[in-house]
């Protein structure tokens, strides 16, 4: 039976905080200008969350969410570097953004996504609620128990 090189991947998820001496880092992989987010996230009417997966101290990808007080927690933008695609990066930052979310009382995950990655997102449990200009479609993903199965 052959091996499939993922099963020995090793994944490291997590927050990074403004003071992190990695922020810069995370912020330019997820194509952001660090100023503009950081006076942003100094806005008192959500909170922003910075999540990033290494692989052997290498960033692997990252994600950037907010949280209004609601249940709801609300994806912005989640790059995986190309080095690290089709590894499960990607499955595993929404992983690690589930647990995150649920600890912290939320019942849902949403995000507005461009077509070409919503089959990824389907996959992950994701399902379209509502499509909006230019093909982009809000996704959500209940996480009450389990993820709900699309009709």
């Amino acid at each position: 039976m052959a091996n499939n090189s993922r099963d020995f991947l090793a994944f490291c998820c997590t927050e990074v905080r403004q003071d992190n001496l990695r922020f810069d880092e995370v912020m330019a992989l997820l194509g952001e200008k660090t100023e503009s987010v950081t006076s942003t996230m100094a806005d008192d009417t959500h909170n922003y969350y910075l999540l990033a997966c290494y692989l052997s101290d290498n960033l692997a990808g990252a994600i950037m969410l907010t949280h209004d007080g609601s249940d709801c927690y609300t994806i912005h933008s989640m790059h995986v570097h190309s080095v690290f695609r089709n590894l499960g990066v990607g499955s595993c930052l929404l992983g690690f953004v589930e647990n995150f979310a649920r600890i912290r009382g939320a019942n849902l995950i949403q995000g507005t996504f461009q077509p070409e990655v919503l089959p990824f997102y389907s996959k992950c449990g994701f399902c379209p609620e509502v499509e909006i200009r230019q093909g982009n479609t809000v996704m959500q993903k209940k996480l009450a128990a389990r993820s709900r199965k699309c009709a």
